[in-house]
């Protein structure tokens, strides 16, 4: 590479850095008693990949019209999820076991 030439990063496959659903993405599982901590813990989680906008419900569902942005919403809303039912505690996550997006 010439000294005129700028590295480009890689490029993503998925717009999750770090697409392993089974993650623990704190180091508390939410309880009943400790909302603030873990929520800041998560906040911090997503923020850093990018993702915080699932939390607030900016990231729509693509439409079927484009099948490859749909498939990408579906991957990373269920890699999003299992990260937070896997910073859940158990008798909490029943509570949020059928919801369908993060």
């Amino acid at each position: 590479m010439d000294d005129n030439t700028e590295a480009q990063p890689p490029q993503q496959q998925s717009s999750v850095l770090q697409p392993t659903p089974a993650r623990r993405i704190t180091s508390v599982p939410l309880t009943s008693t400790n909302f603030a901590s873990w929520s800041r813990s998560v906040r911090l989680y997503l923020g850093a990949r990018g993702k915080l906008c699932w939390l607030s419900g900016d990231v729509a569902k693509p439409d079927g019209k484009d099948v490859s942005k749909l498939e990408q919403w579906e991957m990373d809303n269920y890699t999003i999820l299992g990260w937070l039912f896997n910073s859940i505690d158990p008798h909490l996550y029943e509570l949020f076991m059928f919801h369908d997006t993060a």
